[in-house]
């Protein structure tokens, strides 16, 4: 009933919304809470969605490297992702 073309239902395409849909929830939140001065649910809102959809986007870039480059995993073994995580947080 439920199902468009692609096979997919409705709860899958509404499932795949959640971890963005979080991402902006927990953002807004903490640009609410952080700051020093009360700031209104409308501007941090605005800059959580800015920051999750930019978050989003680099999850997926990242998660594209791995894939793509797997050299990297044939150098260094089981250890290439650990030092990938250290090199992007430094």
């Amino acid at each position: 009933m439920f199902e468009n073309a692609s096979g997919f239902s409705f709860g899958l395409k509404l499932l795949s919304f959640v971890p963005f849909l979080s991402t902006w929830f927990i953002f807004t939140v903490i640009y609410m809470v952080v700051p020093n001065k009360k700031v209104s649910i409308k501007h941090s809102a605005a800059g959580a969605l800015i920051a999750a959809v930019f978050f989003t986007l680099g999850k997926q870039a990242f998660a594209w490297y791995i894939v793509t480059f797997p050299s990297y995993q044939l150098i260094y073994g089981a250890m290439a992702t650990r030092r990938l995580c250290c090199c992007g947080f430094s």
